[in-house]
């Protein structure tokens, strides 16, 4: 019997990305794995972007562009990727959903990876290691790694799950959906909002994890996750719309700050970082804890 070969929706929300456009057609070019699809979605572009993105994309198929439709509100919504997203979603063919940022990008064998551990495992939910580069220091790359193992208090401690490292069924998704009419919020930290919301109704779910890094994210001055700031004001309000009690949610929010500022320290420090190129690692095998070690 020949092996089932499931299609794979990625999901890119970008607004105002002309410069990154042609670096994310190509990360997704090059995968190993060649059965997926990209939903790029325009969240209200107002530079060359949507132009420059049907010359790149002409000849290939399986990108499909998608506008977010304008909302007499939208001056009064954060410029997170909640309303692409959820766009993105009710247009999905594939079986599994990734995520991917427009600056952000993927080893080539990523999708390979992912899809093979989901297909032996059975997987609801899996993610893999990943890179770390900052503006701030350009010659450096942090290598993380997700837990191997999901509890109560690894939420607790921090999001957990980054999306561009994502991939998830779409039968997870359809539990969800059973909870929430949008899978995500218009909220600053949409993502960890989402992640709180599926591990209350799906306590259960199976999920792996690749020690590989398989994706980088690129982290400027002008990403929202930048604004270092700013986060612990964005999930105590994420901790609000869980609808925890007010014990658990000051407690949780604790939690959260110690290992938030562990988490800034370790970077301030540079722990983690190795002298990598980002040509160098799109080029080279998946490194792994031994291999930077």
């Amino acid at each position: 019997m020949a092996e089932r070969i499931p299609l794979v929706t990625v999901i890119t929300p970008y607004r105002n990305a002309e410069c990154w456009l042609a670096g994310l057609v190509e990360t997704l070019k090059n995968q190993t794995y060649g059965h997926w699809e990209c939903l790029l979605v325009d969240h209200w572009s107002v530079d060359a972007g949507p132009d420059r993105l049907k010359d790149l994309v002409a000849d290939d198929a399986r990108f499909r562009c998608l506008v977010v439709p304008v909302q007499r509100d939208q001056h009064l919504l954060p410029e997170g990727p909640a309303l692409p997203r959820n766009l993105a979603l009710k247009h999905a063919a594939g079986e599994l959903i990734c995520f991917l940022d427009v600056d952000d990008l993927w080893h080539p064998c990523k999708l390979e990876r992912q899809v093979q551990m989901h297909l032996t495992q059975r997987l609801d939910l899996s993610v893999t290691a990943y890179f770390r580069w900052s503006w701030s220091t350009p010659d450096q790359m942090q290598w993380h790694c997700p837990p191997r193992r999901l509890s109560t208090w690894k939420w607790r401690w921090g999001n957990p799950i980054p999306m561009l490292t994502v991939m998830l069924s779409r039968g997870l998704l359809q539990t969800l959906q059973l909870q929430t009419d949008a899978l995500f919020e218009p909220v600053h930290h949409e993502d960890y909002l989402f992640w709180l919301r599926l591990a209350d109704c799906a306590p259960n779910l199976r999920y792996g994890c690749v020690p590989e890094g398989l994706a980088i994210h690129r982290r400027f001055q002008s990403n929202l996750t930048a604004q270092r700031w700013r986060m612990p004001i964005w999930t105590l309000g994420v901790f609000r719309r869980v609808g925890w009690p007010t014990w658990i949610r000051w407690l949780s929010f604790v939690v959260w700050t110690i290992a938030h500022s562990a988490r800034l320290c370790q970077e301030r420090l540079g722990w983690g970082s190795s002298r990598l190129s980002l040509e160098k690692i799109l080029h080279s095998p998946p490194y792994g804890p031994k291999s930077l070690s």
